[in-house]
């Protein structure tokens, strides 16, 4: 499904996307992508970077799982840039322990580390730490593991001695929940709490490697392109908030989409919200028109109320969330 027939089904426009490309020189550009999805370029851009990967091969992020939905469109990886980038990191750094308490679901990192009631929880995670490090192929010391956790630990949550506990499957359940809960609170981007401030370490290592790269296609999720953005001061080619915020059609009003309240009144362009508005609800003239026949401008208030519902956070960074426009009578 093309990009703009997915956006007319769920409206997928956040305020920044991070979706596009930075040339960082003819010879190197990193390529910011929605995990799961392909990549969203048009065909003169998607061929200088195929040019750019043909020439000085392409490498994709953390365990390569998205190479697969970029068929296609990318056929000459050549590996994992964070593997690339391991190779530029002496030892087992301890922010990059991080990944214990990041995307756990996804990643099925509880069922990856068990439990063994007969260890404590530190001695158990420091004998299961290839199964959730940033550098499998590495081996982290106690030393390492307990800066961590004091790097980590903030009022009452004090994960040296929490670490003590027996490493039964509801005490590092309750362990580790804690532990991402405070590395990744609803206001993340902001680092309230001494994990998230631990990870942004780590992750602002990459992204700076990243910036820093000559030769090759590097595709990487969405928030490492905003980033490398901010680093390097070159812009977003086909930025996906320019476009939908500026393009030449599309919008009732000219230029691109529009933007909609809980009312179901159109406000604005997307992009362009102001301060203290809710999480913006972005839709083309046709999806908007095809809700107002349906239910008129309670259609399109029951789409931005379910958009405000399921994706609240307005600053949120990284790939879009589908939710649906179907209306509900």
């Amino acid at each position: 499904m093309k990009l703009f027939e997915l956006l007319e089904q769920y409206e997928e426009i956040d305020e920044a996307t991070g979706i596009g490309a930075i040339f960082l020189s003819p010879t190197a550009v990193v390529v910011g992508q929605a995990h799961g999805q392909p990549l969203q370029l048009s065909p003169q851009t998607l061929q200088k970077v195929q040019q750019i990967a043909n020439q000085h091969g392409a490498w994709s992020e953390g365990n390569r799982g998205d190479e697969r939905f970029t068929q296609g469109q990318i056929n000459s990886y050549k590996g994992s840039w964070d593997d690339l980038f391991a190779q530029s990191v002496s030892g087992v750094p301890y922010p990059f322990l991080y990944t214990m308490m990041a995307n756990v679901k996804e990643n099925n990192t509880l069922q990856k580390i068990g439990a063994e009631p007969r260890l404590s929880i530190f001695n158990h995670l420091l004998s299961k730490q290839q199964v959730y490090s940033f550098f499998p192929n590495k081996k982290f010391s106690a030393e390492t593991l307990q800066k961590f956790f004091e790097a980590i630990s903030q009022g009452k949550y004090n994960f040296v001695q929490m670490a003590k506990q027996p490493a039964t499957s509801l005490n590092i359940q309750n362990f580790i929940s804690i532990g991402e809960k405070l590395m990744w609170p609803a206001n993340w981007e902001s680092y309230p709490n001494n994990a998230g401030k631990v990870a942004k370490q780590a992750t602002d290592a990459r992204d700076k490697w990243l910036a820093q790269q000559t030769k090759g296609a590097f595709i990487v999720g969405s928030g490492h392109l905003l980033q490398v953005s901010k680093l390097t001061n070159k812009p977003i080619v086909e930025n996906l908030r320019a476009w939908f915020g500026k393009g030449k059609k599309g919008g009732a009003g000219g230029g691109g989409w529009d933007r909609y309240n809980t009312k179901g009144e159109r406000i604005g362009k997307c992009g362009d919200s102001k301060p203290g508005e809710g999480k913006p609800k972005c839709l083309s003239k046709s999806r908007a028109a095809k809700l107002r026949a349906k239910g008129g401008k309670k259609a399109i208030a029951q789409a931005v109320n379910r958009k405000r519902r399921q994706d609240p956070n307005k600053n949120r960074r990284g790939p879009a969330k589908n939710v649906s426009n179907k209306y509900k009578k």
